[in-house]
């Protein structure tokens, strides 16, 4: 995604409308981090009948806590603080930010996620 260490909705919001192009039942979106968000927000902008085949997040940016410098406030807080349609969400505990340093080797949940999906 572009600028990824200062990420901006619309940014990102616009790449994955050009990426994705026509979204479809086939289509199936992953995302992690605040990907998960730009996803979210890239959905809201389809038309009311548009359809995806499904969503995966991993670890996704929906509060922070541990952000270190005032400049990691200012790239988090419109992502935090722009408000979201309804959304489900699914959470597994323990896993950090689903990384290989939270001693995450397999994410076995996300494949079945898939899966269940198609």
């Amino acid at each position: 995604m572009p600028n990824s260490e200062k990420p901006e909705i619309e940014t990102w919001v616009l790449k994955l409308k050009e990426i994705v192009e026509v979204p479809d039942k086939d289509t199936i979106l992953v995302g992690h981090s605040v990907g998960c968000q730009a996803i979210l927000r890239y959905l809201e902008t389809l038309h009311p009948t548009s359809r995806v085949g499904g969503v995966v997040f991993i670890a996704p940016w929906l509060t922070l806590s541990n952000l270190e410098s005032d400049e990691e406030w200012r790239v988090a807080d419109p992502w935090l603080n722009t408000p979201i349609r309804e959304a489900e969400v699914i959470v597994e505990h323990g896993k950090g930010h689903f990384t290989s340093d939270d001693g995450v080797e397999k994410l076995e949940s996300f494949l079945n996620a898939i899966l269940k999906i198609k």
